[in-house]
Formats: C-alpha cells, structure tokens, sequence
C-alpha cells in the first residue's frame, strides 16, 4: 500500500485521513490466496458535510487498477443491513 499505484488512498479528497477501515478482502481475507491471487482492499470512509448535507453525492470509491473499493459510510450501513456479503465479510473476524 505504500507504493504510487495506492497514491490515491492518501491523496484523494474523500479518501486519505477519512478512511475509517481498511483491510484484506478476497482470497487473501480468507487464507486461499496462491501465488497468482491478487490483492484486493476494502474500505469505508467518512463522508463529507457536503455529502451528509445534500450538497454532493458520495457512494463508494473504486480503483479497477488495484481491486480496491472503499464505501462511503451511509451506503455501508445499507448494504450490511442488506445482508451484502461484501461488506458482511468487511467485518467478520474471520476475514
């Protein structure tokens, strides 16, 4: 994570020191990686008062380049109430 190619995770407005959770998600989360299994990150950051206000609009943030999806915090709170296995796994103490 500290290379260029994960420069976006400190420079991004919506991103770097509003991330609130990020961690292993995929192959790696559950110990079945192999050698030719990428990395795949998941998070969930802070939106902005803009975005809590109706001003801006704030989903998620993805990076195909990396496989990295990092949720705005309102729209985690509705997929885990969804039962979305994605951000289920987010939290699980066996991922």
């Amino acid at each position: 994570m500290n290379s260029e190619e994960y420069d976006f995770l400190r420079t991004n407005e919506r991103l770097g020191n509003r991330i609130m959770l990020l961690g292993l998600g995929g192959s790696y989360s559950y110990g079945t990686n192999n050698e030719g299994s990428d990395i795949d990150f998941r998070g969930v950051t802070l939106q902005m008062p803009s975005d809590l206000l109706g001003m801006t609009e704030f989903d998620q943030y993805e990076d195909d380049k990396t496989d990295t999806v990092i949720y705005g915090f309102n729209k985690l709170v509705k997929l885990l109430l969804e039962c979305n296995p994605n951000t289920c796994e987010m939290l699980s103490p066996c991922s």
